[in-house]
């Protein structure tokens, strides 16, 4: 007899772990992210370094019907981090420019 495995959520699925106050707000701690091929050029120009990877490979013989796949998340380039906030000094004072 097979044995089932049951998921609650994606995190365990994939066994990521939870997100926490300094994961990625775009993947929600992922590090993918699901994306239409569609928008797949459109995104890229959006991304870090114009380049967005896509995750996984398509089998030949089960190509997926549907539009979407999953891509390296093109905010925090499949770290999970956020982007430390830039602090700017101007007319003696700090200002904090937050990434997104």
């Amino acid at each position: 007899m097979k044995e089932e495995i049951q998921f609650t959520d994606r995190y365990q699925a994939t066994e990521t772990p939870y997100p926490d106050e300094n994961s990625c707000d775009w993947c929600e701690g992922m590090g993918i992210s699901p994306l239409q091929k569609s928008r797949l050029n459109t995104e890229a120009v959006k991304a870090k370094g114009g380049r967005l990877m896509i995750v996984g490979q398509i089998d030949k013989d089960r190509t997926p019907t549907d539009d979407w796949v999953f891509v390296k998340c093109p905010k925090c380039c499949g770290s999970r981090e956020k982007e430390p906030a830039e602090i700017l000094e101007y007319g003696g004072y700090k200002w904090q420019r937050i990434p997104y």
